[in-house]
C-alpha cells in the first residue's frame, strides 16, 4: 500500500519515471504476496477443526478478506465441529453484514432450530432495514424516489421470511 502511494506521488511530481515504475511493481508484488497469504491461511483454517487455531486466526483473516473468512465459517464441516456462539462472538463487533450472513447460513443451510438464532437473524435484518431507511431519508427528497436502496428491499423481505418461519415462545 505504501509503495503504491509512493509510486503515485513520484508519478504525480513528474520526476523519477523509472522509480515510479519500480515502486508500482513493488506495490503489485506486495499485494500479490498478501493475497497469496490470505488464500493460504483460508485453506489451512478451512481444513482445521481445531477451535483454538480457528478462533485465534479468524479475526485476522476476516480483516484481510471478509469473504474468505466467511467461507471458512460456513464450511459444511463447521456444523458440529465449532461452537456457533464463539464464532458469532468473533463477528459481534463487525460493521459489515458478515454476522447477519453467518446467522442466515446457520438458519437456512445448517437448519439450526434454536429460537435465539432465528430471533437474532431477524433483528440483524431489521437493523439493516432501519439503516437503509435512514440512508434513504438522508438523500435529497428528489432522489428518494429514484434511489431506493436494494438492500432495503432484500433485508425487509428476508426479515419477514425469517419471522414468519420462527416459532417464538413467550416467557
Amino acid at each position: 500500500m505504501r509503495e503504491a502511494a509512493r509510486a503515485r506521488d513520484l508519478g504525480a511530481s513528474g520526476g523519477g519515471g523509472a522509480a515510479a515504475v519500480r515502486a508500482q511493481r513493488d506495490a503489485v508484488r506486495e499485494a500479490e504476496g498478501r493475497a497469496t497469504g490470505v488464500r493460504e491461511a483460508a485453506r489451512v483454517l478451512a481444513k482445521s477443526c481445531d477451535v483454538e487455531l480457528i478462533c485465534s486466526h479468524l479475526p485476522l483473516l476476516l480483516e484481510a478478506d471478509a469473504e474468505q473468512g466467511l467461507r471458512v465459517l460456513t464450511d459444511a464441516r463447521r456444523v458440529d465441529a465449532l461452537p456457533a456462539e464463539r464464532l458469532l462472538e468473533l463477528l459481534r463487533e463487525r460493521r459489515d453484514d458478515l454476522r447477519r450472513r453467518f446467522l442466515d447460513h446457520m438458519v437456512t443451510h445448517w437448519h439450526v432450530q434454536e429460537v435465539e438464532k432465528h430471533t437474532e437473524l431477524a433483528l440483524c435484518l431489521l437493523d439493516e432495514v432501519q439503516e437503509a431507511a435512514w440512508r434513504r431519508e438522508e438523500k435529497a427528497p428528489s432522489q428518494q424516489q429514484v434511489c431506493a436502496p436494494q438492500g432495503y428491499h432484500f433485508a425487509l423481505t428476508r426479515s419477514l421470511e425469517v419471522i414468519s418461519h420462527t416459532r417464538f415462545t413467550h416467557s
